[in-house]
């Protein structure tokens, strides 16, 4: 059984989004900008979204009054609107991962009861002899996966035979962080702090 992929279409999702680089509006201006040592530089600002457009204007043919009458470039405006983007890219992400997460675990739940499941179950608890493979001494009831990585096409050698005290004690400390580390490697790593650029 094919398992669903835990990746996020991170470009569908910044496009959903609406990221802010990726200006389409119409209303752009020349502003002017200072560069560390108070010279102007100039730039369209689109009025709409406050993100700079284009790269450096050239002030040939302007008089140094029309530069400094400019208005300056809105440098607040332009950051509200990179907070605001991530704000929403980071609620949406959330979302699109637990959904993601819930149909992983449905195929998941589906699978442990399949026949496919059954045949590798049995395989590996007549390799262990029905003796768990956690404390040596019980009688091995359940089937283990070592990894999620292979889930639904998994290897016999990354599933171990287990007594259900030694299943639970697994369960309970160590399977959260492991799954939690594997859905966080399948999203292309964890959630990032989006830092406004210097533009």
């Amino acid at each position: 059984m094919k398992f669903p992929s835990l990746a996020i279409d991170e470009i569908a999702l910044r496009e959903a989004c609406n990221y802010p680089s990726a200006c389409k509006h119409s209303d752009k201006r020349l502003r002017r900008r200072e560069d560390i040592n108070g010279r102007p530089w100039l730039f369209n600002q689109c009025q709409d979204c406050g993100q700079k457009v284009g790269g450096r204007v050239s002030a040939k043919g302007m008089t140094n009054k029309e530069v400094n009458d400019l208005i300056k470039f809105d440098e607040e405006f332009s950051r509200d609107v990179w907070v605001s983007y991530h704000k929403r890219y980071t609620e949406a992400r959330e979302i699109e991962r637990a959904r993601i997460k819930e149909n992983w675990r449905k195929c998941y739940d589906i699978y442990i009861v399949s026949t496919e499941w059954r045949i590798k179950r049995l395989l590996v608890l007549n390799r262990a002899k029905h003796i768990c493979e956690g404390c040596g001494t019980a009688t091995a009831e359940e089937v283990h996966h070592t990894t999620y990585e292979n889930v639904g096409e998994e290897f016999l050698f990354e599933l171990v035979a287990l007594c259900k005290p030694c299943h639970d004690r697994f369960h309970s400390k160590i399977l959260p962080r492991f799954l939690e580390d594997l859905f966080v490697r399948g999203f292309s790593g964890p959630s990032v702090d989006i830092e406004v650029p210097v533009v």
